[in-house]
């Protein structure tokens, strides 16, 4: 069985910034998956989308504090990062589940 990767898909990456969260973003955009990054730090976050962007994907980079509540709901809608549709995988943060839906 061969693997799609991650072409047409949407991830949404908190740590995005530095370290594993940066080479895990460039894999991806690599794999040909859309981005939605997310970290505190905004001209890092910038950056790296900026690097993304060189693989020819659609990058969003979104600050965020993951503890604020209200900044990772933001994560969660689609509207409020970029113009198509997140695909939310099965296993996720409570946070996402609690109001996946509404």
């Amino acid at each position: 069985m061969q693997r799609s990767g991650s072409r047409g898909h949407v991830t949404v990456m908190t740590g995005a910034s530095s370290g594993i969260g940066q080479a895990t973003a460039e894999a991806f955009a690599r794999s040909g998956a859309k981005l939605v990054l997310a970290a505190r730090g905004r001209d890092a976050l910038e950056k790296v989308a900026e690097g993304c962007r060189k693989f020819g994907m659609e990058v969003v980079a979104v600050p965020t504090d993951v503890n604020d509540p209200a900044a990772v709901a933001a994560l969660r809608d689609p509207d409020a990062v970029m113009d198509f549709r997140v695909v939310w995988p099965a296993r996720c943060p409570s946070q996402f589940r609690r109001s996946r839906g509404s």
